[in-house]
């Protein structure tokens, strides 16, 4: 997932300036571009690097939106704009494909005396788990824990960092008692650091439980 992937500013500045000098043929031999990109790729990266030059970000965040979405959210009311984009994508999602409607509430709530100091922002992403729970019980159980994590993993949201989804797909996986032998979850693993892979089990093996 491209989006909020982010990279230092400098080096950002560097690649732009590298791709606004690139030929037209060095463009097409790239299979990376498409064919419709090579004609402007070195225009826009020539403007983002004067851009770059001019602001100096310490980083350069991607993003999947652009001026369309941006419009959007600025006709919005700002109820709306003050809501959680991951938390209603999991909510909206979840109680589509759940068993249950309500399986997501009941679930935070029964995991709750578990996580009695808990921060505002990992109450967050366990909201976003719990909404997101039952959303394999349809497919066969071979394969619940490898669907329902590829699902989150790779779900268009614009709420959550990579970390942040990384979290959440690996605790929906662990729900279904998956393991960490593909080549995905082994990469997307190492987004989480030690302490962030052990509560991302803690909170897969509780609704585990939740479910039994």
């Amino acid at each position: 997932m491209l989006h909020h992937y982010a990279i230092d500013g400098a080096e950002a500045l560097r690649f732009a300036e590298l791709v606004a000098g690139l030929s037209r043929s060095s463009i097409q031999a790239t299979q990376a571009v498409s064919r419709r990109r090579a004609d402007t790729l070195p225009l826009t990266a020539l403007v983002l690097a004067r851009l770059l030059r001019r602001i100096r970000p310490a980083q350069v965040v991607f993003s999947a939106n652009g001026l369309r979405e941006g419009a959007m959210f600025e006709l919005a009311s700002q109820e709306t704009r003050l809501r959680d984009p991951l938390i209603d994508l999991a909510d909206r999602f979840g109680r589509n494909r759940a068993r249950d409607p309500a399986m997501g509430d009941a679930m935070m709530t029964f995991l709750d005396p578990l996580y009695a100091d808990e921060p505002a922002s990992d109450r967050r992403l366990r909201a976003a788990a719990c909404a997101l729970a039952d959303i394999g019980w349809r497919h066969h159980p071979d394969y619940r824990a490898e669907m329902a994590f590829d699902r989150v993993m790779f779900a268009a949201v614009s709420g959550a960092d990579h970390a942040e989804r990384a979290f959440v797909a690996h605790a929906v996986r662990l729900r279904y008692g998956g393991d960490a032998s593909t080549g995905d979850v082994k990469a997307t693993l190492q987004l989480l650091d030690p302490e962030r892979r052990a509560a991302a089990q803690k909170l897969g093996r509780a609704q585990r439980l939740g479910f039994a």
